[in-house]
């Protein structure tokens, strides 16, 4: 089976798509960073008749109407063991009604490689989303058995191929509601997510340390590299710059944190942190170096419209931004907003996958 069979989209006509089945690693709306999946569950959800959900965790409380889910676990080689037989029974059942099925990898190469062999040899439709600059061998082999392959921008899928296709970040606006773009701090920058040396955090306290009116730094998120929080509060204090720390939030909440800032600061290179996305459509002027991330924020349009100004780095985009007036600040405000609802609409995008993979079957 294809995406869609002989129907399209959802919105275009009557008859929904027949069953699917999401592969992903947690499903828990209390997670701060993959609480998200059940967003993409629920935006597929509307365009088939049947939604099969696998995952590794599984919050044991969570109930969607009309799917099933499966927890595989994992963790101890025992318990990944298990997994691997539960994915095989699953892949038994799977296959005889392999007409009736699509499958959907959400951040999962490893399933895109097993039970994904399987499903290939049966001629199972496979998609995979991924967006992230690592490049593990499962992603490897991935993309030599998955039929497409999505992900944000270009420079957030670490390998060159012809299946990928870029369609921005898949980000639900219904938890955002009225955003209010005037009651910010006055000025305060805001990292939201893992708190780890590859969001390159210290590069923010050493921006704003070079200014000469430092502002403060929140950073909210889980963390297991307790040298490196160390490490970014003594440079913090050292360098006269405040620094303050907290735990993670919900993802229900996350918008709401972030609409207390002026600021995102996002720092990962060759991949979009989704949470800067979620900043931008939250009112928040995303500080970057990252073009991808500049390009789907909407910061894109804001630096474009400045062009003989250098912003080259971060301490330059505060030091400009800073020196805005009110109603400049809420006017480039709105456009990041409008441009990053616009670019990274969930809905949007998913109806985009499936039209991508019906019209290439």
């Amino acid at each position: 089976m294809v995406f869609g069979g002989s129907r399209l989209l959802v919105s275009t006509y009557l008859e929904k798509m027949k069953k699917l089945v999401i592969f992903n690693l947690r499903v828990d709306p209390s997670s701060p960073i993959l609480g998200a999946s059940i967003d993409w569950i629920e935006g597929f959800k509307n365009h088939f008749e049947i939604t099969d959900v696998v995952s590794t965790y599984v919050d044991k409380n969570f109930r969607l109407e009309n799917t099933r889910i499966l927890e595989i676990g994992g963790g101890s080689p025992g318990a990944r063991f298990l997994a691997i037989l539960k994915l095989f029974k699953f892949a038994l059942f799977l296959i005889p009604k392999r007409k009736e099925y699509v499958v959907f990898h959400h951040m999962s190469p490893r399933t895109a490689v097993f039970p994904g062999i399987l499903f290939k040899v049966f001629g199972i439709n496979q998609g995979l989303w991924y967006s992230h600059s690592s490049r593990p061998l499962a992603l490897k082999l991935a993309i030599r058995i998955v039929d497409y392959i999505f992900s944000s921008e270009k420079n957030s899928f670490p390998i060159t191929s012809f299946k990928a296709h870029f369609v921005g970040h898949g980000i639900s606006l219904k938890k955002f509601g009225d955003v209010q773009l005037t009651k910010r701090r006055s000025s305060s920058v805001l990292f939201l997510g893992r708190l780890s040396r590859i969001k390159n955090l210290h590069k923010l306290i050493d921006a704003v340390a070079m200014l000469e009116e430092k502002i403060p730094i929140t950073l909210i998120g889980p963390h297991s590299d307790k040298e490196y929080l160390e490490e970014l509060e003594k440079s913090a204090s050292k360098k006269n710059v405040t620094l303050i720390i907290k735990d993670s939030v919900n993802h229900d909440e996350v918008s709401q944190n972030m609409q207390q800032f002026k600021y995102f600061y996002s720092g990962m290179e060759k991949s979009v942190d989704k949470s800067a996305l979620e900043a931008a459509i939250s009112g928040c002027l995303v500080l970057t170096t990252d073009l991808g991330t500049q390009d789907l924020s909407g910061m894109k349009k804001v630096w474009d419209n400045c062009a003989t100004i250098d912003f080259q780095t971060v301490d330059k985009q505060i030091e400009f931004l800073e020196n805005l007036g009110q109603k400049e600040l809420a006017s480039l405000q709105e456009i990041v907003r409008s441009e990053a609802i616009a670019k990274n609409n969930l809905e949007k995008n998913i109806s985009q996958i499936c039209a991508i993979m019906e019209s290439e079957r």
